[in-house]
């Protein structure tokens, strides 16, 4: 049985292991079709993650913090992570804290200059285009889950 992600198809073994999140980083590298490689290194797990940045060379473009109504810290990392031998052009990514289960997220954004901007562009519609300012003015777990 097969299951797409975002379009890519993936056998349902390679899919459970992807997003149980423990899938270690080298496993993930080895993943031959580059486009299930691509969507599996969203799935990278917290302790993956430090190893797969220096993996890249990313750089960190810019980096924020807001806090919750209950005062816990939720973090925001803006990189770039330059073309190489897994990315075939530059490519920016959001890591940040979900503020309800405190795990970390990856998410891939247009060329930004600050998380505020990348951020925007992630709560943006077709109908509804939110400003970075705006975005910097919305509360963890209110306005943003």
């Amino acid at each position: 049985m097969s299951i797409f992600l975002h379009g890519i198809k993936f056998e349902k073994e390679l899919f459970k292991r992807l997003t149980s999140g423990k899938m270690p980083f080298e496993k993930i590298l080895k993943i031959v079709d580059v486009d299930q490689r691509n969507q599996a290194i969203r799935f990278v797990g917290d302790d993956e993650r430090e190893k797969f940045l220096t993996h890249v060379k990313a750089e960190i473009i810019d980096t924020y913090e807001k806090q919750t109504t209950s005062e816990k810290k939720v973090y925001y990392k803006l990189y770039k992570l330059p073309k190489g031998d897994i990315f075939q052009e530059d490519t920016y990514a959001m890591w940040y804290t979900c503020p309800s289960t405190g795990l970390k997220n990856f998410s891939g954004v247009p060329e930004s200059k600050t998380v505020a901007e990348a951020m925007a562009w992630k709560f943006s519609s077709n109908d509804h285009i939110l400003s970075p300012e705006d975005w910097k003015t919305m509360l963890p777990l209110i306005d943003e889950s």
